[in-house]
């Protein structure tokens, strides 16, 4: 294409249109890709907290069932240092009890 054709193509607009048309596209495609990438972020943020939530849960459930184990064996009579061995918990945790 010769210099007196592109600049007739510029004043005619056709290049500027073009060259807007790319970018425009560009834009979008950088906004979808923004936002696919926050709706995997929120996906897997959702999942990391459910599966620490299920951790602490069992973990407390591990805790209180062993309270309620030291708790039985305590009205046994059974000795601290047997109930320490039976659930892992302190003197100061059984004796709470």
């Amino acid at each position: 294409m010769s210099i007196y054709e592109r600049i007739r193509k510029l004043l005619d607009g056709e290049e500027l249109l073009d060259v807007y048309d790319k970018e425009q596209t560009h834009e979008e495609e950088i906004a979808y890709s923004k936002e696919e990438g926050i709706a995997i972020g929120k996906s897997e943020g959702i999942a990391i907290g459910k599966s620490e939530g299920i951790a602490i849960g069992e973990r407390r459930g591990e805790e209180k069932k062993e309270k309620e184990i030291a708790r039985n064996l305590k009205k046994l009579n059974i000795p601290i240092s047997d109930i320490m061995k039976a659930t892992g918990l302190s003197i100061k945790e059984i004796k709470m009890l």
